[in-house]
C-alpha cells in the first residue's frame, strides 16, 4: 500500500453545490479580472539574480549539511539547521523564479507543434502524488481522486501541467491541518474538461481572492511560515493554464471548502 489511497467513491462534480450557494461569503474570481502579467525585462532581472544566488546558496547548503553530519553541539545543531532551513528556502524561490522564465520563454517560443501536444491527466497526477509522497505521508489527508474511466487528455506541455498540479495539491497539504480533506475530481463533458483541485481547511480570505493570482502577492496567515514562498506559485499556475488555452477561477469559504477549477476544451 502507497503512502496515500486513491478513493474513487465520491460524487460527480455535477453532484456538489455549487460553491455560490453555500454561503453568502464565497466567491468564485476569473483570473482574467484581477492577474498582471510580468514585464519581459523585469523576469529577465530576476532569474539573473536568481541564477546569481544559487551559486553561493550551494555552498551555504553543503557546508551546512556538512556541520549537520559531523558535529553533536546542541546549539550549534540548532542554528545551523534554522540556516539549513532559511537556505533551502531561498533557493527554491529561485528555482521557482527560473521555472516561471522557462515558462515565459515557453509561451513566446510555441510553435503549431508544441501547441498541439497532449497527455493523460491520470498519468502526471500519479506522477505529482508519488512527488509528494513524503508530504502525504507526513500531512496524512483523506485524499479522493475520481478521475474519468476513460481517460482524459490534457493541452500542452506535460511539464508545466505538473509543476501546476503539484503546487495546487502542495498548498492544499502544506497550509492545512494534518488528516484533512482534499479531492482531485476530474469531468468531461460536450468536448470540455473540468479539473477541480479541492480542501476542507483554513480557505482563503474573501479581500484576498481577487489578487490571489497576482504576482509576489502572499495571504498572510498567522503562524504558518513553513510552506511560504515569494508569492509567484499561483501566478505560475495560472499563466499555465491560460498557456495552454483554459481558464481557471477559485473559490473559498474559509474553514469550509477551498476550490480551483480549471476549465479546458479537450485536445483533438
Amino acid at each position: 500500500m502507497k503512502a496515500y489511497e486513491r478513493v474513487v467513491t465520491q460524487p460527480g462534480l455535477s453532484s456538489i453545490p455549487p460553491p455560490g450557494k453555500q454561503s453568502d461569503i464565497t466567491k468564485s474570481e476569473p483570473v482574467s479580472t484581477h492577474c498582471a502579467v510580468l514585464d519581459g525585462s523585469v523576469l529577465r532581472a530576476l532569474a539573473d539574480v536568481a541564477i546569481e544566488l544559487r551559486g553561493p546558496l550551494s555552498v551555504i547548503l553543503g557546508h551546512a549539511e556538512n556541520v549537520l553530519q559531523t558535529v553533536d553541539d546542541d546549539d550549534i545543531l540548532r542554528s545551523v539547521t534554522a540556516i539549513e532551513r532559511s537556505g533551502k528556502r531561498i533557493d527554491r524561490i529561485a528555482s521557482d523564479v527560473l521555472t516561471l522564465g522557462a515558462l515565459e520563454h515557453e509561451i513566446a517560443q510555441r510553435t503549431a507543434a508544441t501547441a498541439a501536444q497532449s497527455f493523460q491527466l491520470k498519468e502526471c497526477i500519479n506522477d505529482v502524488l508519488d512527488r509528494l509522497a513524503p508530504l502525504i505521508r507526513d500531512r496524512r489527508p483523506a485524499l479522493s481522486i475520481q478521475l474519468p474511466a476513460d481517460g482524459c487528455r490534457v493541452p500542452g506541455d506535460y511539464y508545466f501541467w505538473f509543476l501546476a498540479f503539484q503546487h495546487l495539491l502542495e498548498n492544499s497539504l502544506g497550509d492545512n491541518p494534518r488528516r484533512m480533506e482534499i479531492a482531485i475530481n476530474a469531468e468531461r463533458t460536450n468536448g470540455t474538461v473540468l479539473i477541480e483541485f479541492t480542501d476542507k481547511g483554513v480557505g482563503i480570505p474573501p479581500n484576498d481572492l481577487p489578487n490571489i493570482f497576482t504576482p509576489f502577492y502572499r495571504v498572510q496567515r498567522a503562524g504558518n511560515h513553513s510552506h511560504r514562498g515569494v508569492g509567484l506559485g499561483l501566478y505560475f499556475v495560472r499563466r499555465v493554464v491560460t498557456c495552454f488555452g483554459g481558464t481557471i477561477t477559485v473559490s473559498s469559504i474559509p474553514s469550509v471548502r477551498t476550490a480551483f477549477t480549471i476549465t479546458f476544451n479537450t485536445p483533438d
